[in-house]
């Protein structure tokens, strides 16, 4: 009986089906995993693909078994006259159709053992120090329209004045920045050599790009020096410098002429325009100029009296030039900072985080970080809205570092996982040593299973910056996210060791003992974090109450 089922099975080529059809299948998935993310698909098309292929194969065999194919139709096998039956076989045509599968199938292994020679797992665990050798080993290979401005040496005899400094290099790399054929190093990364006597090519290979300007600032009184130097970073010779002897007054005008110059010697079609710099989001106001470069000095303090500093300064900057966009867009970010400092509620840092933003889209309307800041403000409520801005600030600025992580986060969003991780990828090469930026990437590498490469990363970023509280908090977040609570642990008690007053780590440490339920700890911790900030106390005593299912508590 066995075996004549085994040999009905074989005459009506149930076996060559079968296995013609899952060949076929594994063939268009092979395909399809080139094809869905050159064409930024969702990540479950190809999920989708399998699943209906898995329920199409029972189908398959079905008729493979109650049918069968005559030179004139498609009959059921039962009906076949005895005609039929010498010339509906299809054997000879399923050889043929499955020899060619398995010479596909071939040729791929092949291929595959041939030329792709990192594994899988190799990927996963050298991604990151791959990208980093094609930065700093590959010098040739980078544009010629490239450059980064290096943080302006202070030579003033008040060391307070280097928050002018820096901001002229900061104002400088902005205007470059428009130049949509010139791709501008995020000031993040080119900061990040302030004080550092590196070697020129090596700074340069760090920040891929081809081009470097340096320059230093002396400031007594009224009276200002700026010396400025072009360096090539293949070989560091110089290229382009000028020195500029002027009043504090004359130095809008200034600004405009080191950019200019910069522009010039590059190799670029495009020229900036000079006293373009308000159509940029910039001011005239002297006072606001300065006020609004203290306001970025103190917000790059990363704690929280800087950022309360921050907010202050650039308040000042805007109420002196309300039409200061740029200022605008700082006092939107500081606002956010405010409350992820936890030195105020969320809901009151939204308001005037999107109050500020608004300001900013309305005297800016072509300012793309006037855009970011805005959807920023509103993605909560107004996702779509704030979709549009993002997509604006892309046309505006497609090599902005800051405009392509977020263009990430909308298709992080939209379940595109994988061309979220290209666009951050994309910015992190513009803006490499940007901390924000490394995390965003191990958070979207998380959602594509790149779990050791987003580990990895984040953990070299707290041993460089073991005092910085938000990271030590962002990297509790993610080892909760993947289930290593102890480790996490371990990271919140050391940060409440090394900053025992800190909000963020008294709320970090606060939760924690939740997830393991010590009550009386967190009770506690959360107490004294009542007394630094009781503005913050009544969201986070609800949730606490929460948390212990005790509606009284509070």
């Amino acid at each position: 009986m066995a075996h004549s089922i085994f040999e009905e099975l074989k005459r009506r080529n149930v076996f060559k089906v079968g296995i013609g059809y899952l060949l076929l299948a594994w063939v268009v998935i092979q395909i399809a995993d080139v094809i869905v993310p050159a064409l930024s698909l969702p990540d479950w098309t190809i999920t989708l693909l399998v699943v209906l292929g898995m329920l199409g194969f029972p189908f398959a065999i079905f008729f493979a078994w109650a049918f069968d194919l005559t030179p004139n139709s498609i009959k059921r096998d039962s009906k076949l006259t005895d005609e039929d039956a010498k010339t509906a076989p299809v054997s000879r045509k399923l050889d043929f159709m499955i020899i060619g599968l398995l010479i596909i199938a071939l040729g791929y292994f092949v291929y595959e053992s041939r030329f792709q020679t990192e594994t899988a797992a190799n990927i996963t665990s050298n991604e990151s120090a791959a990208k980093t050798q094609q930065l700093t080993t590959n010098q040739d290979s980078i544009a010629e329209s490239s450059i980064a401005v290096l943080p302006f040496l202070n030579l003033s005899s008040d060391k307070q004045q280097e928050y002018f400094s820096d901001g002229l290099a900061d104002t400088i790399l902005h205007m470059l920045a428009q130049i949509p054929e010139l791709t501008v190093a995020a000031r993040t990364s080119s900061f990040k050599f302030k004080g550092k006597n590196d070697d020129m090519r090596e700074i340069a290979k760090t920040l891929g790009v081809a081009m470097l300007l340096e320059g230093s600032v002396q400031r007594q009184g009224d009276r200002v020096r700026i010396t400025v130097q072009l360096i090539k970073g293949k070989d560091g010779s110089h290229i382009w410098s000028k020195v500029f002897d002027d009043t504090l007054d004359d130095i809008f005008r200034v600004q405009d002429e080191i950019a200019t110059g910069v522009a010039e010697a590059l190799p670029l079609k495009t020229k900036l325009v000079l006293g373009a710099s308000l159509e940029r989001g910039g001011t005239k106001n002297i006072q606001a100029y300065e006020s609004y470069l203290q306001g970025i000095s103190a917000a790059d303090k990363g704690t929280e009296q800087g950022i309360n500093e921050a907010v202050v300064k650039l308040q000042l900057a805007t109420e002196l030039d309300p039409n200061y966009a740029q200022a605008w867009v700082a006092l939107a970010k500081a606002y956010y900072g405010t409350a992820l400092r936890g030195n105020s509620t969320w809901e009151l840092a939204q308001s005037l985080m999107k109050e500020a933003a608004e300001n900013a889209l309305k005297v800016g309307p072509n300012l793309a970080n006037a855009h970011l800041v805005y959807a920023d403000s509103i993605e909560i409520n107004q996702p779509e809205k704030a979709k549009e801005s993002i997509l604006e600030a892309f046309e505006l600025e497609p090599n902005n570092a800051d405009v392509l992580a977020a263009l990430g986060f909308l298709r992080l969003n939209e379940n595109n996982d994988r061309a979220a991780v290209k666009l951050t990828e994309r910015a992190a090469l513009i803006n490499p040593l940007d901390t924000e930026l490394q995390l965003s990437l191990a958070y979207r590498k998380l959602r594509v299973g790149l779990t050791d490469s987003a580990l990895a990363s984040i953990r070299k970023l707290v041993d460089e910056k073991p005092d910085d509280v938000l990271l030590s908090s962002r990297y509790r977040n993610i080892l909760v996210l993947v289930g290593l609570q102890k480790e996490a642990q371990i990271v919140v008690a050391q940060s409440l060791k090394d900053n025992p007053n800190s909000i963020r780590a008294l709320f970090d440490a606060t939760f924690q003992h939740l997830n393991f339920n010590d009550i009386e700890v967190a009770d506690r911790l959360l107490s004294r974090v009542e007394l630094l900030a009781p503005k913050r106390a009544y969201d986070d005593r609800a949730w606490f109450c929460l948390l212990t299912s005790d509606d009284d508590c509070y």
